[in-house]
């Protein structure tokens, strides 16, 4: 019991020390979006798509993106339309997207 005590002190510890900030999720949230807008058979359509897609994103992230940190782990979000989006998850210095290319039609639309 002990042991399972300790281990479990260690890991909270670790957690509360790696806990991701706000420009990682913000680079992670951008590096994501990036790789999805370029996936596009037509390279003229991704180029374009790029371009207004890395503008769209860069002002979102300056205007409606929210970070808040739990201790142990932390999340970003986009308030759009009135509602709040939660775009990422960070915990243990990773930080995870929860997008896909369906989010971003989504938003494009």
């Amino acid at each position: 019991m002990k042991k399972f005590l300790i281990i479990m002190i260690c890991l909270l510890g670790f957690a509360l020390l790696t806990n991701p900030d706000s420009l990682r999720h913000k680079e992670t949230i951008k590096a994501t979006a990036t790789q999805l807008l370029s996936d596009n058979d037509d390279p003229f359509a991704a180029l374009i798509g790029l371009g207004v897609g890395n503008a769209a994103l860069s002002l979102a992230l300056e205007t409606s993106f929210s970070y808040k940190s739990y201790g142990v782990f932390s999340t970003g979000s986009f308030f759009f339309m009135g509602e709040e989006i939660t775009a990422s998850v960070g915990l243990f210095g990773f930080v995870i997207p929860l997008f896909g290319q369906s989010t971003l039609n989504q938003l494009n639309e």
